[in-house]
């Protein structure tokens, strides 16, 4: 009887532990704390089940009666869970059975092992949270420092794939939220002095020798303002290397704060050397939505003249809005800014403006006041500018149509309106977009399934593409994408996770990379035409890039955001992968047919020199896409509330005043011709040196580097 208790107490014991390690290492990481957590709530004591027995038999055996035994096994059994063994109670039976006494020496390891576990229990997410902070603060490490507790920031940090903070305050530091961080393998910190720079200074010894990017999300702007402040002093205080272009080491801020106070963020990017940059979620979504959606995204031979890349005469382009939110104000400027076409008429080359319709009511007023600090700036002053044309460069054209209807869905006359605006005109073909960001996730589905069967009565369907903003990723995916599909076609933008808070976007991984590739491309031949060193022209140009006004970068990256657009007018278009030979020389012949790019001896990595001088050659395939940059360049402008400067300011001013909101290349192709000889008497210098035509040339000229160095590729569409 003794041997079977002793026995069925070994094999109880073999059980609980291999039953915890099968559990253990087959759960996944929520598993994981589960089982660590159960631990220490109550299965701790599940070893000490089977010490009772044999204290029991062992008292037995020491002339104990069978309630003195019970009562022993129990007090010997509490005792234990301190590691306290009173030898006493079993040197009778240890000391004449060797099998006892192996498996006593079994079970008191097991406890030893049962306490330490109980106390890694209660310590484990310290400790977990302990490593996780020393890995991603060590040297070398690239980091991601989320500032904010609340649900978006969480999609921030699941976004990332390197070393994650999280900063929070004490009050907002939760065993949900412990638990959130465990999951995810994201090491949170407690806000020291309720101060930024604290925390930050506290976590890293220097800046200089790992990447730190921190992202500031408290859903409060005065508060993302008053971080912002204390972040922006860490980065003027310390000197961060920056080895070459590629260089990512050091501090960058990205903080989020809604548009109505822009301008308040801007003065911390410009005070930070641009190492702060102001982050407007509505802006996300509109470049995110212009780069997936160009307007040419579904337009074919019908539309396009792909030899001339240029639209067919008798085509009309129209884009009706439903709804002018703070979305839809952001998709408005960047679509224009984007969205630059021209014809060719008796073989001139002509302006196609894009017509907008925007259907939206706001106490019985329209929405223009909206834009009258930027676009509306030069659409309402070009009249007066052409009543005094001396005094200026030819002026370029209004860059779009823009007509606002004050009628929302609920009004009787709104689908005879829409109507108006996409149906083509006798003679006339259209192509045609809707984009619909009018309420709730539910509410625009609803009226974009209503207008979709309205173009189908209306016989444009194949001719117009309905655009839904939706802000879950599971309605879009379950719902619009595998229920809606068969009654009518939506497509989807402005996703929450995929495109708000996501850090893919916020730090602007793609596009920004590729704008800052764009300017030096440009930047470092113009220091190596002054004589300058191949080191010293790519540090002028980073530091022209940090030196910069976000605005000014924006303009490269609007840039960048065009290439999609340019490559579909000449039947081309990008994607990642891996490069094509034969379709870039296929491109390449077509692009410079008549009008050979000269290449220099001289190269800077793979980037090949392109030699430029104002021999341009007229009405070649390149000169017609550098004359469509500069309008789109025009375009963007325009949309930020630039407006054209005089002769005089151009001459007096060094051809721009960026606080001031002019600039003298705000004119048309040919007017840059004389821009570049005011500019010539102005700097006592000469035009070659002068000419700023070549900028326009070199977004497509330098395509293919661009794409490759960003792990894109031609392909054709």
């Amino acid at each position: 009887m003794t041997y079977a208790i002793i026995t069925l107490c070994l094999i109880y014991m073999a059980f609980l532990v291999a039953s915890f390690i099968f559990k253990f290492v087959r759960a996944n990481r929520v598993g994981r704390l589960k089982l660590v957590k159960g631990y220490a709530k109550g299965r701790f004591v599940l070893i000490y089940i089977c010490a009772v027995p044999l204290f029991f038999i062992a008292s037995l055996r020491d002339g104990a009666k069978v309630i003195e035994a019970i009562f022993s096994a129990v007090e010997a059994s509490v005792e234990l869970v301190v590691l306290k063994l009173d030898y006493s109670t079993i040197a009778t039976l240890a000391e004449t059975n060797s099998y006892f006494s192996a498996v006593m020496v079994i079970l008191f390891v097991l406890c030893v092992i049962n306490i330490a576990m109980v106390s890694l229990a209660l310590f484990y997410q310290k400790l977990v949270n302990y490593i996780y902070l020393k890995k991603a603060t060590q040297k070398g490490a690239k980091t991601y420092v989320i500032v904010g507790a609340n649900d978006k920031n969480r999609d921030v940090l699941t976004s990332a794939h390197d070393s994650k903070i999280w900063i929070v305050e004490p009050k907002d530091r939760t065993s949900e939220l412990d638990e959130f961080a465990y999951i995810n393998k994201i090491a949170v910190v407690k806000l020291k002095e309720g101060r930024l720079d604290a925390t930050l200074k506290g976590m890293f010894s220097d800046f200089t020798d790992r990447t730190v990017k921190v992202i500031i999300n408290t859903d409060c702007d005065e508060t993302n303002l008053l971080y912002t402040e204390e972040a922006t002093e860490i980065i003027n205080s310390i000197d961060i290397a920056r080895l070459d272009i590629d260089d990512e080491r050091g501090l960058n801020v990205y903080v989020f704060g809604e548009p109505e106070n822009g301008s308040a963020f801007l003065h911390f990017v410009k005070k930070s050397s641009g190492q702060v940059r102001y982050i407007n979620k509505y802006k996300l979504i509109a470049l995110d939505f212009t780069l997936k959606h160009p307007l040419t995204e579904y337009m074919g031979e019908e539309e396009i003249d792909y030899e001339s890349a240029t639209l067919k005469n008798d085509v009309d382009l129209n884009v009706v809005m439903v709804g002018y939110n703070k979305t839809m104000q952001e998709v408005l400027v960047t679509s224009i800014a984007n969205n630059q076409f021209a014809t060719l008429e008796n073989g001139s080359l002509i302006e196609k403006a894009v017509n907008y319709s925007i259907f939206a009511k706001k106490d019985g007023e329209t929405t223009e006041k909206n834009l009258n600090h930027t676009y509306y700036r030069y659409v309402f002053d070009r009249e007066e500018m052409l009543n005094n044309s001396d005094k200026y460069l030819a002026l370029p054209e209004v860059p779009a149509n823009v007509n606002f209807v004050p009628k929302d869905v609920n009004d009787h006359e709104f689908y005879k309106c829409v109507k108006e605006a996409l149906v083509p005109k006798k003679d006339r073909r259209v192509f045609n977009q809707i984009i619909v960001a009018y309420g709730s996730d539910i509410e625009n589905v609803d009226i974009s399934e209503k207008l979709s069967i309205k173009i189908k009565e209306w016989g444009i369907e194949d001719k117009t593409k309905v655009y839904v903003k939706v802000r879950s990723r599971e309605l879009a995916e379950r719902i619009i994408k595998d229920e809606y599909k068969e009654v009518c076609a939506l497509i989807t933008f402005a996703g929450d996770k995929d495109v708000v808070y996501n850090t893919r976007n916020i730090v602007a991984e793609d596009i920004e990379t590729m704008a800052r590739d764009r300017h030096l491309a440009y930047a470092v031949c113009d220091a190596l035409q002054e004589g300058k060193s191949e080191k010293e022209a790519k540090a002028n140009a980073l530091k022209k890039w940090y030196s910069w006004a976000q605005p000014q970068r924006d303009a490269n990256v609007y840039g960048v955001l065009s290439i999609r657009m340019k490559l579909n007018l000449m039947g081309y278009d990008y994607q990642k992968g891996e490069q094509n030979e034969e379709i870039n020389n296929a491109f390449m012949a077509k692009y410079q047919k008549g009008d050979e790019i000269v290449y220099k001896e001289k190269t800077v990595g793979e980037k090949k020199l392109i030699e430029y001088n104002n021999n341009f050659v007229k009405g070649s395939l390149r000169e017609r896409m550098a004359i469509q940059e500069h309008q789109r360049w025009n375009a963007y402008m325009i949309t930020q509330g630039v407006i054209p400067s005089t002769k005089e300011e151009i001459a007096r001013e060094k051809g721009k005043n960026l606080t001031l909101r002019r600039h003298g290349c705000l004119t048309t192709f040919d007017g840059l011709l004389e821009y570049r000889a005011i500019m010539a008497k102005a700097n006592d210098s000469n035009e070659e040196l002068e000419d700023v035509i070549r900028y326009d040339y070199q977004l497509l000229d330098d395509v293919i580097w661009l794409l490759k160095r960003n792990g894109m590729a031609l392909i054709k569409k």
